[in-house]
């Protein structure tokens, strides 16, 4: 059986022999290990350090206010990859639907506010308001009755 059906099958042979957290695949365990070193990297503009090149580059955007990752489709640029990855999702045909009133939505955080309403509460579900207000009606009713 290959490595990637550990991941299928919740299998996590790979034990981290310092803190003994597992994973089922060799090359995350490697990475981990990562975390147990003393930090190298430090960044150029405060004391901050890490263990990781990367870590400490990513970071250093904050200062820099750079934004090296940008879409291949519409040219917008980010900090971070998952920032970008996140991102792409917006050119893909919306997966995420609203269990009420069926309007879809890209991105599982975009759906979350509009069953909510955070702030903005005109972009709320309307449809999930309704019933949301008629279960609280009929529920005072009970307790009055």
């Amino acid at each position: 059986m290959s490595l990637h059906m550990n991941t299928h099958t919740g299998e996590r042979p790979f034990e981290c022999e310092i803190c003994s957290k597992t994973f089922a695949i060799p090359g995350n365990l490697s990475k981990h290990r990562k975390i147990h070193l003393p930090p190298e990297f430090k960044c150029d503009f405060c004391p901050k350090m890490f263990t990781t090149k990367q870590n400490r580059d990513q970071h250093m955007s904050i200062h820099t206010r750079a934004s090296p990752y940008q879409c291949d489709r519409c040219h917008k640029t980010f900090k971070t990859r998952k920032d970008l990855a996140q991102h792409r999702n917006t050119h893909s045909a919306p997966k995420y639907g609203c269990p009420y009133c069926h309007k879809m939505f890209s991105q599982p955080r975009d759906r979350r506010r509009h069953w909510k309403g955070d702030s903005n509460r005109s972009i709320a579900c309307q449809v999930r308001r309704v019933q949301l207000s008629s279960k609280s009606d009929s529920l005072a009713a009970e307790i009055i009755v």
